[in-house]
């Protein structure tokens, strides 16, 4: 099977050694693993078995979660050793999890990455503010969503959702779907995977049959392992 394959990764320990991580997209008819586009990376910038720790707690608490686990990888015939594969932030997400089709959304983070490198003079702190640059939201598969009627309603729906959140402007209970994210954050504080509840490290699936955000839990872990402690 024919596949792209791309460098990924906000941080150079995606690039040190031989162990690169990279971003995998299969041919439109083909899929591994039942994955159409994932990642594989070292499993030390994910922290090793915290991470897939941290997911089988969302499993187990029916928390959406990207597919993860490890796997044998060679490249050019070269045997890298193992690896970590996570799913990319398609439908099949929702779909493997039994769940409608639906928008998942972010808070664009390229503002926080130039913040970052001018944080001496902006003396900005880590995490920055969900305000101070009023990062903008947009859904993955971008493309798609705008292409097809029903998605780009529910995504101008989940949009105002969010920007309510980013700016105070309702309560939690009529945003999200807030007895999941107390499952989500009692995970996320039992393992120890504050670097998942960073604003930019934060996605959300749309549900269309409550008409809330729901939680998708994901990179719980730099390769800090426990040492990360959100500002």
């Amino acid at each position: 099977t024919k596949v792209s394959l791309r460098l990924k990764g906000d941080w150079t320990d995606h690039l040190q050694g031989s162990k690169w991580s990279f971003r995998v997209q299969t041919e439109a008819t083909k899929s591994w693993n039942r994955l159409k586009t994932f990642s594989l990376q070292n499993p030390s910038t994910r922290s090793y078995l915290y991470e897939w720790l941290l997911h089988a707690f969302f499993n187990y608490e029916d928390i959406l979660t990207t597919r993860y686990d490890f796997v044998q990888f060679e490249l050019n015939n070269k045997d890298l050793g193992l690896y970590v594969y996570e799913e990319h932030f398609l439908k099949q997400i929702p779909e493997f999890n039994k769940k409608k089709e639906g928008p998942i959304v972010r808070f664009i983070e390229s503002g926080f990455w130039d913040a970052m490198l001018q944080k001496d003079q902006l003396k900005a702190d880590h995490d920055g503010s969900l305000i101070v640059g009023a990062p903008d939201i947009k859904p993955f598969g971008e493309k798609r969503t705008h292409k097809d009627s029903l998605l780009a309603q529910q995504f101008d729906i989940a949009h105002t959702l969010l920007y309510q959140y980013q700016y105070g402007l309702k309560e939690a209970k009529d945003i999200f779907d807030v007895d999941l994210y107390a499952r989500y954050y009692v995970v996320m504080d039992l393992i120890g995977g504050y670097h998942g509840i960073a604003w930019h490290n934060q996605r959300f699936y749309y549900n269309q049959v409550i008409g809330k955000l729901e939680p998708i839990g994901f990179d719980g872990f730099g390769g800090e392992g426990l040492a990360y402690v959100p500002e």
